[in-house]
């Protein structure tokens, strides 16, 4: 489930889409930062699609959503809260958020403090996926906490929310990481990294961004924050960072201690993130930041463009004479991810380079249709399993 809104100045269009639940914070944080005036229309728009009265289906997937704390677009509206004139509603949200954290807090109550990935919100029963690496929890997840948790703190007063996430950043930084690099996964009940497996896409990916967002939130005062930030990256480009034969720039995967020469579509949003961490990265290095950002781009375009769809699959090699295509079936297919289009929104943002939006609008001749079927063509074909509404709105 998820929405984007469309300026004009005549009207806000609110695009409805169907899908998975978590994917509907991703799309919603994607147009929030450094807008104002679209963010307090966010808002405003997800008070009227997340009003009360609606009922949600137990597997997470919905038609409409409610203002029920199993609801995730209730929880983000909670968790972002109000304009000013509105701070009847956004008391409401406050009390709502106070009421998910607290049952959200027993998932913290391990022999580590690295929370479970589930908790059972009746009993506060938590456990962990079994294919995490023998049940590990994954640093996409626990990792990414701080964000909403220290501004619960600040909203509310009581420190122990700050406390539990700030504890994990503390371990974090105490353990040694393989060639510097964070692996995906982490046992909490030892607190030693499962497999040795390092991943900007799935798993990883919201780990680093929210570090950044993190430093961007709290007026670039949470300096650990901006510090961990670059310490990763540096790690992530001298081991995962690499140019293909044809000149495309890809971030691969780290397993075992080996690069696995794949970039999965989830390791897109990077052009963006690596962008938007330009200014005030160290060392004057911006400039070299905001061309890295323009690298992803442009190999993450190729991925759709050498598709006979002009949409990117879910994964895509730089192998055996092939680039920025998909080679098994199982990762020929595209399911609506927003990545690609964020670091679009983020360079077009940052550069004004009007290819950006020549690029977004590409992908929107394709994506603002719903497919039910689809096409393939040799090595290069993807399979579009469903697509609906538009997903190009902000670089209206």
């Amino acid at each position: 489930m998820g929405f984007y809104l469309r300026e004009s100045k005549a009207h806000i269009l609110l695009c409805v889409i169907t899908g998975s639940a978590p994917e509907l914070e991703d799309r919603l944080e994607q147009l929030i930062p450094g807008r104002t005036t679209t963010s307090q229309r966010y808002k405003s728009a997800v008070w009227e699609y997340c009003r009360p009265g609606l009922t949600a289906n137990p597997d997470g997937e919905r038609e409409r959503v409610c203002s029920d704390p199993n609801c995730p677009c209730s929880s983000f509206a909670w968790s972002m809260g109000l304009r000013d004139g509105e701070r009847k509603r956004a008391r409401v949200f406050k009390v709502k958020a106070v009421q998910l954290a607290e049952k959200l807090l027993p998932a913290f109550n391990t022999p580590t403090g690295i929370p479970w990935a589930m908790v059972n919100l009746k009993s506060g029963v938590g456990r962990n996926w079994g294919w995490a690496s023998a049940g590990s929890s994954i640093l996409a997840e626990f990792g990414t906490l701080h964000m909403e948790f220290v501004h619960l703190t600040y909203l509310t007063g009581n420190p122990a929310y700050y406390q539990k996430v700030m504890h994990i950043r503390k371990l974090l930084a105490k353990m040694d990481r393989p060639n510097g690099l964070y692996p995906n996964y982490l046992n909490p009940r030892t607190g030693r990294w499962g497999q040795h497996h390092t991943s900007v896409g799935g798993l990883g990916d919201s780990f680093y961004e929210y570090l950044l967002k993190a430093w961007l939130m709290s007026d670039k005062t949470d300096t650990e924050a901006r510090k961990t930030y670059d310490d990763a990256i540096e790690a992530i480009e001298r081991h995962l960072i690499r140019k293909s034969n044809g000149g495309l720039t890809f971030i691969g995967e780290w397993k075992n201690g080996h690069l696995e020469r794949k970039m999965g579509h989830l390791t897109c949003f990077a052009g963006g993130m690596f962008a938007l961490g330009a200014d005030g990265s160290p060392d004057d290095k911006a400039g070299h930041y905001l061309q890295l950002g323009a690298e992803i781009a442009h190999t993450c375009h190729e991925s759709y463009d050498r598709t006979v769809l002009k949409l990117g699959p879910e994964a895509f090699k730089f192998d055996s004479g092939l680039e920025a295509v998909a080679v098994r079936q199982n990762e020929k297919y595209y399911i609506l991810r927003p990545e690609v289009i964020e670091t679009y929104w983020y360079m077009w943002r940052f550069t004004h380079d009007p290819k950006y939006r020549q690029w977004g609008w590409e992908a929107a001749q394709v994506s603002h249709w719903k497919i039910t079927h689809y096409e393939q063509n040799n090595s290069n074909g993807v399979l579009v399993m469903f697509v609906s509404c538009c997903s190009l709105c902000s670089l209206i």
